[in-house]
């Protein structure tokens, strides 16, 4: 048992079962929460970021799926269109007679068409939308067969 003297004199005895904390367990706890709150933090930043990359990966195949529906509408003559790859960027769009623009946001749309078997009208078309997220250029492809006339 510790004993000291108060400023009136008074012997004041100290036994071990002191409450309060320490300045050393406030240290520990402020470091434990730091650690916590960092992770936390990091997976959340990861978890937008993925969240983000879903969400332009459906807007990518809505589009997809957009020009895909129009290609199937507008068009009805896809061997003169055959054997060729329309974007933006050869300049082309135009000769698919779509509404849609090539364009749309920071996606780029480009169609593929080829004949699968010209006799029965069958042709097979590509649907490619490329996009930029986070330094990396990233896709999303649809192919389906659309029957036209030949």
């Amino acid at each position: 048992m510790l004993s000291r003297k108060s400023p009136r004199g008074q012997i004041v005895e100290y036994t071990g079962d002191q409450r309060g904390i320490t300045l050393v367990e406030i240290l520990v706890a402020v470091v434990l929460l730091s650690l916590v709150s960092t992770i936390f933090l990091n997976l959340l930043v990861t978890a937008m970021g993925w969240n983000e990359l879903a969400a332009d990966k459906t807007r990518a195949t809505n589009y997809a799926a957009s020009v895909m529906e129009e290609l199937r509408t507008v068009s009805s003559d896809f061997s003169v269109l055959c054997g060729y790859t329309y974007s933006y960027d050869q300049g082309n769009w135009d000769e698919l007679g779509l509404s849609l623009p090539a364009m749309e946001e920071k996606m780029k749309a480009e169609v593929a068409i080829q004949a699968d078997d010209e006799a029965a009208g069958l042709f097979g078309i590509k649907v490619l939308v490329e996009w930029g997220h986070r330094g990396k250029q990233r896709e999303v492809v649809l192919e389906s067969m659309i029957w036209g006339s030949s």
